[in-house]
C-alpha cells in the first residue's frame, strides 16, 4: 500500500489462471460493515480449524481436492 511496487509476479497470476482480490476499510464503519458480512458466508463453503493446524491445512491443498473454498484458522480456544 506504500509503495508501487505489489511484491508479486504478475505472469505467475495469468500463467496459473490466479485471481487477486483486494479490498481496504477506510473506516470504522467500513470494518463494521466487512464483519457482518462474514456472518452471511454459508457454512459449507469454509472449514474452521484451530490455528496449530495451519501447515497442515494448507499442505494438505497440494495433495488433495478440498471440500470446502475457505479454511478460517482460529485460536484453540474458540476452535
Amino acid at each position: 500500500m506504500h509503495s508501487d511496487d505489489a511484491g508479486f509476479d504478475g505472469r505467475d497470476i495469468i500463467r496459473n489462471e490466479k485471481r487477486v482480490i483486494g479490498s481496504f476499510c477506510y473506516t470504522d464503519a467500513d470494518f463494521a460493515a466487512a464483519v457482518e458480512l462474514v456472518g452471511h458466508v454459508r457454512r459449507e463453503w469454509y472449514e474452521v480449524r484451530p490455528l496449530s493446524e495451519g501447515v497442515e491445512a494448507f499442505t494438505r491443498l497440494l495433495t488433495t481436492v478440498p471440500t470446502t473454498i475457505k479454511t478460517v484458522l482460529v485460536p484453540e480456544e474458540i476452535a
